[in-house]
This record gives structure tokens, C-alpha cells and sequence, in this order.
């Protein structure tokens, strides 16, 4: 093993997905680090990925990436003074390099992907192991430096506020006779989205009194299926300006999470689009917004926060859809990427400069 060029940073990563949310911010802070005068070079964990052609592809296309190399794991003989892990998986993979400065990118709490065994017990462990921590999030940061009394940096969720904005003109009061347009972040492989009991609130919105409802799942390429009474649309596809798109036009987002929360809310919200998510532990810490409405992980309650919220019923008091901009008019309440991309640099240059 040897060590290569001092502005080279190691990224050990997943095979890349254009969709992917963990991979766009991991691009974002790499990104950051190529205008400070690092060059990226990702590291795929599968040892059989050979079509670096079509990963770089993925980086130029979707993350913006210019300075970079992909290469696997299986195929790195030369390494880094700096290396970033980026999954528990990775973690233990980079006990083994040569690095001088190594740092764990961790964007939520991997242990809560598992029921209790093996895997959990893995992932636990790899926020003992001696590398520098940068945690996305005020939850998770302080989780793993509770458990672990170690030192943990932390970063902020932020927007892309060139993309994701709320119209100038407010979106007005949703009138009981009109269409109400509600998008849903839906996606059934991933246990910590609750995809189960999204399902549930569709069935008990379906078989409710209200009509007149138009779902879009957003998330993940999924079978269609039908419900009676509600128009669902499936985007699984769309790009980040589509989404944006489509969030300003609609009235209500939902977006469950059982761990670190998802950066969904926040997109939509920076929208002018209300939120419902699930309460939780880390939703009180990172979620506190006053569009963002927490209810307890119940359909019930989740029908009875759209209901209130789209005015489907004339009892419940009417909550205004408004823009709901106000909320982000200073970088204390939502911080564009930039911000967050410099507090990741930094952290890094305090130690490799």
C-alpha cells in the first residue's frame, strides 16, 4: 500500500444512482471540496462494478461533478492522504487504508435500517471506530456523540433554493369544490419511509367521504395500483426541477421517515407546500418548521391532518395553504447547500491544510 497525491480525496461509496438522495448530497460535499482544490476519487464498494464509464456518467450528468475518477475497490493500489467513508459497510473497509486523515460521512442512524442482530449490531459499532465524524442533522449528530462520547461534527439539511422556491403569489385557501392535489414521497423498498402505513392512510383516505383528491407517489419506480375514489399518478422519474414543479402546483406534501428525516420536507416546503410527516425523535430536533406538521404515526391521524389541511371538512378549522416562504427568509431557519458544503470543508481543511 502507498499513498498517493495530497489533494485527492478517497470517497468509498455504493454504486451510484441517479435518484439517490445519499448520493446527490455525498456529490454535493465532494463538490465543495473540488472548489477548495480536491480532486474526488470515488470508490465503489462492489468489487465487480466495471462500467466506470456509466458511473461517471451519472456524476457529470446528474451531480454536476468535473474533477473526479471512479474506480472499485478491488482495483485501488494507490491511496489518499484523505478518505471518506460513507456507509457502515464502507467504514470497516476503510480500517484497512493507509489514509492519513480519515472521516465517517454520515448521513442517518444505518443501525435503525435492521431489525436487532447482525447488521445493527455492525453498523453500532463502526461510530466507535477512531475516525473523525461528520454528521448531516442536530438528531443524529448528537445521538452518535451521546452513545459514543465522541467528538461529532455536524452539518445542516439545506435546499437547493435555485430549484426548489415558492411562487411570489400565494397559493390561496383550497376552495371545498375544487381538486386537491396531495404528492406523497411513497417508497416501499425502504422500511424507515413506513411504506405500510402510507398504504394504510390511502386506504382509510379512499374509503372516506371525500372525493375529488388527486395522489402523486414520488420516490421510486414501483407497481402501479388502483384505490376507489383517488386519481393516483406515479412519478418515480421526475428530476429535481419537475419536482420543484410539481410541489409548487400541489397543496399538500406527506413524507413519512423512522429515522433521520428525509430531505423531502424540506424541498417542499421551500416550495410554498405544507408538510405532514410522522412525529419522532429526530423530527422535534430537525423538523421544527411552522409548516411542517408532525402527527403520531397513526393513518387516522394522518386523515385527520389532510383533512384539516385541504379543508375536506367543513367542521375542522380551515389551516391556510399559503406560500409558505416566510419560513425561509434567513439561512437560520434553512440554509442553501452552499453554506452546508462549507461547513463540511471546513471540517475537513482544519486537519488537511
Amino acid at each position: 500500500m502507498r499513498l498517493g497525491e495530497h489533494n485527492t480525496v478517497d470517497w468509498l461509496v455504493p454504486d451510484f444512482s441517479a435518484h439517490s438522495g445519499g448520493h446527490r448530497t455525498i456529490s454535493r460535499m465532494a463538490k465543495g471540496l473540488e472548489g477548495k482544490g480536491f480532486k474526488s476519487r470515488f470508490i465503489l464498494m462492489n468489487a465487480q462494478s466495471q462500467d466506470f464509464d456509466y458511473q461517471k456518467r451519472i456524476l457529470i450528468d446528474n451531480f454536476g461533478l468535473s474533477n473526479f475518477e471512479v474506480t472499485n475497490c478491488a482495483e485501488t493500489r494507490v491511496y489518499s492522504e484523505t478518505a471518506i467513508c460513507t456507509s457502515w459497510q464502507s467504514a470497516y473497509v476503510m480500517t484497512h487504508y493507509p489514509s492519513r486523515y480519515k472521516y465517517y460521512f454520515i448521513q442517518d442512524s444505518e443501525d435503525l435500517f435492521y431489525s436487532g442482530g447482525t447488521a445493527s449490531e455492525l453498523a453500532i459499532f463502526t461510530y466507535y471506530l477512531p475516525f473523525k465524524k461528520i454528521a448531516l442533522g442536530k438528531w443524529l449528530g448528537d445521538k452518535i456523540a451521546k452513545l459514543t462520547s465522541h467528538e461529532v461534527a455536524t452539518i445542516d439539511f439545506a435546499v437547493d433554493k435555485e430549484i426548489y422556491y415558492a411562487d411570489q403569489v400565494e397559493k390561496k385557501q383550497v376552495p371545498l369544490t375544487s381538486k386537491q392535489n396531495l404528492v406523497i414521497y411513497f417508497q416501499p423498498s425502504k422500511a424507515r419511509r413506513c411504506p405500510e402505513l402510507i398504504y394504510a392512510f390511502l386506504e382509510q383516505l379512499s374509503e372516506s367521504k371525500f372525493t375529488g383528491i388527486e395522489v402523486t407517489l414520488v420516490g421510486e419506480q414501483i407497481d402501479t395500483f388502483s384505490l376507489p375514489n383517488l386519481h393516483i399518478n406515479f412519478e418515480s422519474t421526475k428530476t429535481d426541477k419537475e419536482l420543484a414543479n410539481l410541489y409548487r402546483k400541489s397543496h399538500l406534501g406527506i413524507v413519512m421517515s423512522a429515522t433521520n428525516p428525509s430531505l423531502v420536507p424540506f424541498e417542499m416546503i421551500a416550495c410554498g407546500m405544507p408538510v405532514i410527516v410522522n412525529k419522532t425523535t429526530s423530527s422535534v430536533v430537525d423538523l421544527e418548521f411552522k409548516h411542517i406538521h408532525q402527527v403520531e404515526p397513526l393513518p387516522s391521524e394522518i386523515l385527520r391532518a389532510t383533512c384539516n389541511l385541504l379543508n375536506l371538512d367543513k367542521e375542522t378549522p380551515k389551516v391556510s395553504t399559503h406560500n409558505a416562504n416566510s419560513d425561509f427568509n434567513t439561512a437560520e431557519e434553512l440554509l442553501d447547500w452552499n453554506n452546508t458544503q462549507e461547513s463540511f470543508c471546513n471540517v475537513v481543511l482544519r486537519e488537511t491544510r
